[in-house]
C-alpha cells in the first residue's frame, strides 16, 4: 500500500551561486586576492614596523579597510604593478643607502610615503619625489654624515642616523597635499606639492654642499659670501629640476619657474634663521663648532642654546608649512 507525502509549505530561499573554479566567496578571483594580500600585508606590516606611540592601533585597521575596499577594484595586472613599486623603491633605497645612513625604519618610512604618493598621484607626483629622495640618500652617503653625528654605539644600535623622525618632518606637508587632491581634487595642489618637493630639496641641497666643498677640498671657492653663493646656486639648480620633471607631466603647473625658485630661496632663508635662532644648538667639545645633532665627532655635546625638543627636522617641518600657506594665498 502506497502512502502519499502530506503537502507541506515550502518557504522559498534564496539559491546560493555555485562557485566557479578560480573564485572566492566575493566572486573575486584567487590571483587577484592573493595579490591583494601580499599587497597589504607588506604595507601593513611596513606601517606597525614605524609606528611609535601606539598610533599603529589606528592606522593598521584604518589602512587596512581602505587599502582593501580600493585595491578589489584594481586589476590583476595593476596590483602587480603596484607590488613592483613598493619593492623596486625599497630594493633601489636599500642599495643607495648600504644601511649607513637612513635606520631601518626610516627606509621603510620612506618606502612608504613614495608608494603612497605614487598610489594616490600617479608617475608625475611620483617621479620629482622619487629623485629627491634618492638624491637625499645620496648626499647624505657622500656627506658622510653619519661620521659626524653619530658614536659607534649609536650606529650599532640604529645603524643609521636620519630615522622616522626625519622622514615623517619633511614628508608631512607634500603627503597632505597630496592627500587634499585626493580627496578635493584641484590643479593648484599639484603645483603647491612641486613646490614643496623643490624646497625641502633645496634646503638639503644647501646644506650638503658646504660638507662637500670641504670634503672634496674645492679651494678655488674661498670662505664667506662666494660660499654662500656657491651653495644657492647648488640648492637653486636641485630645485629647479624639480620644476623641470614636474612641467613635462600631463599635469600644469599654474607658477612659473622663478615664483618655484623664489619659494625655494625664501623657505631656505627661513630654514637658517631657524637653524640660528629656536632650533636646539650644541657645542662640540672636540671640534669646537656648534651643530645642531646631540652628537658630534663620535660623542656627546652640550646644549647651548634654543628650545628644547625643537631640532633641525621640526625646523623643516615649520618652514614648509609656512611657504606652504604663503603660496596658497598667493595663488588664490
Amino acid at each position: 500500500m502506497k502512502y502519499s507525502q502530506p503537502n507541506r509549505l515550502i518557504c522559498p530561499t534564496p539559491t546560493q551561486p555555485k562557485l566557479q573554479a578560480g573564485t572566492s566567496n566575493d566572486n573575486v578571483p584567487n590571483r587577484t586576492a592573493i595579490l591583494v594580500a601580499l599587497l597589504l600585508a607588506l604595507i601593513i606590516t611596513g606601517i606597525e614596523a614605524v609606528s611609535v606611540f601606539g598610533v599603529d592601533n589606528l592606522f593598521v585597521p584604518l589602512v587596512g579597510f581602505l587599502g582593501l575596499t580600493r585595491l578589489l577594484m584594481f586589476s590583476t595586472d595593476l596590483l602587480i604593478g603596484n607590488l613592483v613599486i613598493l619593492l623596486a623603491v625599497f630594493i633601489v633605497l636599500a642599495a643607495t643607502n648600504r644601511w649607513r645612513h637612513l635606520t631601518i625604519s626610516g627606509m621603510i618610512g620612506l618606502t612608504l610615503m613614495l608608494y603612497a604618493i605614487y598610489s594616490w598621484g600617479g608617475w608625475v607626483w611620483f617621479i620629482q619625489s622619487m629623485w629627491y629622495s634618492l638624491t637625499f640618500t645620496l648626499g647624505v652617503n657622500l656627506n658622510r654624515f653619519r661620521h659626524l653625528g653619530t658614536n659607534v654605539s649609536t650606529r650599532e644600535r640604529t645603524r643609521g642616523l636620519f630615522e622616522i623622525s626625519a622622514v615623517f618632518h619633511f614628508s608631512a606637508v607634500p603627503l597632505f597635499i597630496l592627500l587634499m587632491n585626493r580627496l578635493m581634487p584641484h590643479p593648484d595642489l599639484y603645483s603647491l606639492f612641486t613646490a614643496m618637493i623643490g624646497l625641502v630639496t633645496g634646503m638639503s641641497y644647501f646644506q650638503f654642499s658646504t660638507h662637500l666643498l670641504k670634503r672634496f677640498k674645492i679651494g678655488f671657492i674661498p670662505r664667506g659670501w662666494p660660499t654662500l653663493a656657491y651653495r644657492t646656486v647648488f640648492a637653486g639648480a636641485g630645485s629647479l629640476f624639480i620644476y623641470i620633471l614636474a612641467a613635462s607631466g600631463e599635469a600644469g603647473l599654474i607658477h612659473s619657474a622663478w615664483h618655484h625658485l623664489t619659494i625655494t630661496a625664501v623657505g631656505t632663508g627661513l630654514l637658517a634663521i631657524l637653524l640660528r635662532t629656536l632650533v636646539r644648538r650644541y657645542h662640540c667639545p672636540n671640534c669646537g663648532r656648534t651643530v645642531v645633532t646631540p652628537v658630534h665627532c663620535k660623542q656627546d655635546t652640550e646644549p647651548v642654546g634654543g628650545i628644547r625638543y625643537f631640532g633641525m627636522w621640526q625646523g623643516v617641518l615649520v618652514s614648509m608649512m609656512v611657504m606652504a600657506g604663503v603660496l596658497f594665498v598667493v595663488s588664490r
